[in-house]
Protein backbone atom coordinates (compact mmCIF):
# COMPACT_ATOMS: atom_id res chain seq x y z
CA UNK A 1 0.00 0.00 0.00
CA UNK A 2 1.42 3.35 -0.99
CA UNK A 3 -1.08 6.18 -0.53
CA UNK A 4 -4.40 6.48 1.27
CA UNK A 5 -5.45 2.88 0.76
CA UNK A 6 -4.25 2.59 -2.84
CA UNK A 7 -2.66 -0.83 -3.32
CA UNK A 8 0.09 -1.09 -5.92
CA UNK A 9 2.71 -3.59 -4.71
CA UNK A 10 1.92 -7.16 -5.74
CA UNK A 11 3.34 -9.66 -3.27
CA UNK A 12 3.80 -12.46 -5.81
CA UNK A 13 4.38 -12.92 -9.53
CA UNK A 14 1.05 -14.72 -9.71
CA UNK A 15 -0.69 -11.76 -8.08
CA UNK A 16 1.01 -9.27 -10.40
CA UNK A 17 -0.13 -11.22 -13.45
CA UNK A 18 -3.66 -11.59 -12.13
CA UNK A 19 -4.08 -7.92 -11.24
CA UNK A 20 -2.67 -6.84 -14.59
CA UNK A 21 -4.78 -9.14 -16.72
CA UNK A 22 -8.00 -9.78 -14.86
CA UNK A 23 -8.44 -6.25 -13.51
CA UNK A 24 -6.50 -3.62 -15.46
CA UNK A 25 -6.59 -5.11 -18.98
CA UNK A 26 -10.26 -5.91 -18.49
CA UNK A 27 -10.94 -2.26 -17.62
CA UNK A 28 -9.14 -1.05 -20.78
CA UNK A 29 -5.87 0.11 -19.23
CA UNK A 30 -4.15 -0.74 -22.51
CA UNK A 31 -1.43 1.91 -22.74
CA UNK A 32 1.63 1.28 -20.61
CA UNK A 33 5.15 2.23 -19.68
CA UNK A 34 7.39 -0.29 -17.95
CA UNK A 35 10.06 0.74 -15.48
CA UNK A 36 12.83 -0.69 -13.34
CA UNK A 37 13.76 0.82 -9.99
CA UNK A 38 17.52 1.05 -9.63
CA UNK A 39 19.32 -0.66 -6.79
CA UNK A 40 19.79 1.73 -3.92
CA UNK A 41 16.47 3.48 -4.41
CA UNK A 42 13.62 2.80 -2.02
CA UNK A 43 10.71 1.28 -3.99
CA UNK A 44 8.18 2.76 -1.56
CA UNK A 45 9.51 6.26 -2.20
CA UNK A 46 9.31 5.64 -5.95
CA UNK A 47 5.72 4.43 -5.53
CA UNK A 48 4.79 7.62 -3.73
CA UNK A 49 6.53 9.82 -6.31
CA UNK A 50 4.78 8.20 -9.28
CA UNK A 51 1.38 8.19 -7.60
CA UNK A 52 1.73 11.87 -6.79
CA UNK A 53 3.18 12.84 -10.16
CA UNK A 54 0.21 11.44 -12.06
CA UNK A 55 -2.46 11.74 -9.36
CA UNK A 56 -3.20 8.03 -9.59
CA UNK A 57 -4.54 7.26 -6.11
CA UNK A 58 -8.05 8.66 -6.62
CA UNK A 59 -11.49 7.32 -5.74
CA UNK A 60 -13.82 5.29 -7.95
CA UNK A 61 -16.13 8.27 -8.20
CA UNK A 62 -13.26 10.47 -9.37
CA UNK A 63 -12.30 7.90 -12.00
CA UNK A 64 -15.87 7.74 -13.23
CA UNK A 65 -16.06 11.54 -13.47
CA UNK A 66 -12.75 11.73 -15.34
CA UNK A 67 -13.91 9.12 -17.83
CA UNK A 68 -17.14 11.03 -18.49
CA UNK A 69 -15.14 14.20 -19.09
CA UNK A 70 -12.85 12.51 -21.62
CA UNK A 71 -9.82 12.26 -19.34
CA UNK A 72 -7.67 9.16 -19.02
CA UNK A 73 -7.37 7.21 -15.80
CA UNK A 74 -4.13 5.62 -14.63
CA UNK A 75 -3.11 2.64 -12.54
CA UNK A 76 0.28 1.78 -11.09
CA UNK A 77 1.46 -1.76 -10.37
CA UNK A 78 4.79 -2.94 -8.98
CA UNK A 79 6.41 -6.30 -8.27
CA UNK A 80 9.81 -6.17 -6.62
CA UNK A 81 11.70 -3.48 -8.57
CA UNK A 82 9.61 -3.80 -11.73
CA UNK A 83 6.66 -1.50 -12.28
CA UNK A 84 4.02 -0.58 -14.82
CA UNK A 85 2.14 2.66 -15.31
CA UNK A 86 -1.06 1.90 -17.20
CA UNK A 87 -3.56 4.28 -18.77
CA UNK A 88 -6.93 4.29 -20.49
CA UNK A 89 -7.86 6.34 -23.54
CA UNK A 90 -8.26 10.05 -22.85
CA UNK A 91 -6.43 13.29 -22.13
CA UNK A 92 -3.70 13.14 -19.49
CA UNK A 93 -0.26 14.60 -18.87
CA UNK A 94 1.00 11.01 -18.86
CA UNK A 95 0.81 11.06 -22.67
CA UNK A 96 2.82 14.26 -22.84
CA UNK A 97 5.55 13.25 -20.42
CA UNK A 98 6.22 9.61 -21.30
CA UNK A 99 8.17 8.80 -24.46
CA UNK A 100 7.96 4.99 -24.61
CA UNK A 101 4.23 4.36 -24.31
CA UNK A 102 3.02 1.12 -25.81
CA UNK A 103 -0.38 -0.33 -26.52
CA UNK A 104 -0.93 -3.82 -25.08
CA UNK A 105 -3.29 -4.59 -27.95
CA UNK A 106 -0.34 -4.26 -30.32
CA UNK A 107 2.67 -5.06 -28.10
CA UNK A 108 1.82 -7.59 -25.37
CA UNK A 109 3.42 -7.11 -21.98
CA UNK A 110 5.96 -9.92 -21.30
CA UNK A 111 6.08 -11.22 -17.76
CA UNK A 112 7.98 -14.31 -16.61
CA UNK A 113 7.38 -16.38 -19.70
CA UNK A 114 3.84 -15.07 -20.22
CA UNK A 115 2.53 -12.28 -22.41
CA UNK A 116 -0.44 -10.14 -21.41
CA UNK A 117 -2.51 -8.43 -24.07
CA UNK A 118 -6.04 -7.47 -25.02
CA UNK A 119 -7.46 -9.31 -28.00
CA UNK A 120 -10.88 -10.36 -29.23
CA UNK A 121 -12.58 -8.03 -26.76
CA UNK A 122 -11.02 -9.47 -23.61
CA UNK A 123 -7.68 -9.84 -21.77
CA UNK A 124 -5.40 -12.59 -23.01
CA UNK A 125 -2.59 -14.29 -21.10
CA UNK A 126 -0.46 -16.68 -23.12
CA UNK A 127 2.92 -18.38 -23.03
CA UNK A 128 5.35 -16.08 -24.84
CA UNK A 129 5.93 -17.06 -28.50
CA UNK A 130 9.60 -18.05 -28.44
CA UNK A 131 9.23 -19.79 -25.11
CA UNK A 132 6.26 -21.74 -26.47
CA UNK A 133 8.15 -22.80 -29.59
CA UNK A 134 10.99 -24.04 -27.42
CA UNK A 135 8.55 -25.96 -25.23
CA UNK A 136 6.97 -27.66 -28.24
CA UNK A 137 10.37 -28.63 -29.60
CA UNK A 138 11.45 -29.98 -26.21
CA UNK A 139 8.38 -32.16 -25.68
CA UNK A 140 8.46 -33.42 -29.27
CA UNK A 141 12.04 -34.44 -28.62
CA UNK A 142 11.19 -36.51 -25.54
CA UNK A 143 7.81 -37.80 -26.73
CA UNK A 144 9.15 -41.24 -27.69
CA UNK A 145 12.00 -41.56 -25.21
CA UNK A 146 10.26 -41.33 -21.83
CA UNK A 147 7.29 -42.88 -20.12
CA UNK A 148 3.88 -41.26 -20.40
CA UNK A 149 3.81 -40.58 -16.67
CA UNK A 150 7.21 -38.87 -16.72
CA UNK A 151 6.16 -36.60 -19.58
CA UNK A 152 2.84 -35.92 -17.87
CA UNK A 153 4.58 -34.82 -14.68
CA UNK A 154 6.73 -32.39 -16.68
CA UNK A 155 3.66 -30.95 -18.39
CA UNK A 156 1.90 -30.56 -15.07
CA UNK A 157 4.93 -28.84 -13.51
CA UNK A 158 5.25 -26.18 -16.22
CA UNK A 159 5.52 -22.81 -14.39
CA UNK A 160 2.69 -20.97 -16.17
CA UNK A 161 -0.54 -19.75 -14.64
CA UNK A 162 -3.36 -21.73 -16.20
CA UNK A 163 -5.33 -19.00 -17.92
CA UNK A 164 -7.53 -20.36 -20.72
CA UNK A 165 -5.12 -19.57 -23.60
CA UNK A 166 -2.23 -21.08 -21.61
CA UNK A 167 -4.25 -24.24 -20.98
CA UNK A 168 -5.00 -24.46 -24.69
CA UNK A 169 -1.32 -24.08 -25.56
CA UNK A 170 -0.29 -26.81 -23.12
CA UNK A 171 -3.09 -29.06 -24.33
CA UNK A 172 -1.84 -28.67 -27.90
CA UNK A 173 1.61 -29.85 -26.81
CA UNK A 174 -0.06 -32.78 -25.03
CA UNK A 175 -1.90 -33.78 -28.20
CA UNK A 176 1.21 -33.52 -30.36
CA UNK A 177 3.14 -35.69 -27.90
CA UNK A 178 0.44 -38.35 -27.94
CA UNK A 179 0.28 -38.34 -31.73
CA UNK A 180 4.00 -39.09 -31.82
CA UNK A 181 3.64 -41.79 -29.18
CA UNK A 182 0.73 -43.37 -31.02
CA UNK A 183 2.79 -43.57 -34.22
CA UNK A 184 5.52 -45.34 -32.23
CA UNK A 185 3.08 -47.78 -30.63
CA UNK A 186 3.54 -46.31 -27.14
CA UNK A 187 0.97 -45.70 -24.42
CA UNK A 188 -0.42 -42.14 -24.37
CA UNK A 189 0.28 -39.51 -21.74
CA UNK A 190 -2.76 -39.52 -19.40
CA UNK A 191 -4.96 -36.47 -19.92
CA UNK A 192 -5.26 -35.95 -16.16
CA UNK A 193 -1.80 -34.34 -16.21
CA UNK A 194 -3.01 -31.38 -18.28
CA UNK A 195 -6.24 -30.78 -16.43
CA UNK A 196 -6.61 -28.20 -13.70
CA UNK A 197 -7.60 -24.63 -13.06
CA UNK A 198 -5.81 -21.40 -12.38
CA UNK A 199 -5.49 -20.63 -8.70
CA UNK A 200 -7.02 -17.29 -7.79
CA UNK A 201 -4.97 -15.25 -5.31
CA UNK A 202 -5.11 -11.93 -3.48
CA UNK A 203 -2.53 -9.84 -5.32
CA UNK A 204 -1.71 -7.43 -2.51
CA UNK A 205 -1.94 -9.76 0.47
CA UNK A 206 1.27 -10.09 2.48
CA UNK A 207 3.08 -13.42 2.09
CA UNK A 208 4.82 -15.03 5.02
CA UNK A 209 8.56 -15.36 4.51
CA UNK A 210 8.51 -13.57 1.16
CA UNK A 211 11.22 -10.97 1.44
CA UNK A 212 12.30 -8.69 -1.35
CA UNK A 213 14.66 -11.31 -2.73
CA UNK A 214 11.68 -13.54 -3.47
CA UNK A 215 10.06 -10.94 -5.67
CA UNK A 216 12.91 -9.81 -7.90
CA UNK A 217 13.43 -10.67 -11.55
CA UNK A 218 13.86 -14.36 -12.19
CA UNK A 219 14.05 -14.87 -15.95
CA UNK A 220 16.47 -12.27 -17.40
CA UNK A 221 19.97 -13.44 -18.25
CA UNK A 222 22.60 -12.05 -15.87
CA UNK A 223 23.52 -8.52 -16.82
CA UNK A 224 20.93 -8.32 -19.58
CA UNK A 225 18.46 -5.44 -19.17
CA UNK A 226 14.80 -6.15 -19.88
CA UNK A 227 13.61 -4.79 -23.23
CA UNK A 228 10.88 -4.72 -25.86
CA UNK A 229 11.09 -3.86 -29.55
CA UNK A 230 11.79 -0.15 -30.18
CA UNK A 231 8.90 2.22 -30.65
CA UNK A 232 8.76 3.39 -34.25
CA UNK A 233 6.02 5.94 -33.66
CA UNK A 234 4.84 7.63 -30.45
CA UNK A 235 1.30 7.11 -29.26
CA UNK A 236 -0.73 10.18 -30.08
CA UNK A 237 -2.39 11.75 -27.02
CA UNK A 238 -5.33 12.79 -29.21
CA UNK A 239 -5.91 9.90 -31.58
CA UNK A 240 -4.37 7.14 -29.43
CA UNK A 241 -3.47 5.24 -32.56
CA UNK A 242 -0.49 3.10 -31.65
CA UNK A 243 2.48 2.44 -33.82
CA UNK A 244 2.39 -0.86 -35.66
CA UNK A 245 4.87 -2.89 -33.71
CA UNK A 246 5.71 -6.53 -33.85
CA UNK A 247 4.89 -8.44 -30.71
CA UNK A 248 7.98 -9.59 -28.81
CA UNK A 249 9.25 -12.87 -30.22
CA UNK A 250 10.96 -13.80 -26.99
CA UNK A 251 9.73 -13.96 -23.46
CA UNK A 252 13.31 -12.96 -22.75
CA UNK A 253 13.52 -10.66 -19.80
CA UNK A 254 10.69 -9.94 -17.45
CA UNK A 255 9.49 -6.61 -18.76
CA UNK A 256 10.71 -3.86 -21.00
CA UNK A 257 11.81 -1.49 -22.13
CA UNK A 258 12.68 -0.19 -18.71
CA UNK A 259 13.07 3.41 -17.90
CA UNK A 260 14.61 4.45 -14.63
CA UNK A 261 12.31 5.62 -11.91
CA UNK A 262 11.62 9.37 -11.80
CA UNK A 263 13.40 11.45 -9.23
CA UNK A 264 11.29 12.59 -6.36
CA UNK A 265 9.56 15.84 -7.19
CA UNK A 266 10.24 15.60 -10.94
Amino acid sequence: MAQAGYHCEATSAQGFLQQLSVCYMRDHYWFYVAGLIREGKNPLEVDAAILERYDIAISKDARYWRKKQGFANLQYLRFGRVYLILATVGRHKFYDRELAIRDARQVPIPFRGHTVSYRGGHPSVRIAPLEYRNLKAYFQGIARTRSGAAIGRELKALPYDRYAPVKNQIYLIFRQVNQLRKGAGMDPVPESFVQGRRRVCRPFEALEGAGEGATLLARPEPGEPPRLPPVSEPVSPTSFVSARLEAPQSSGPLLGPFRTAPRSGS
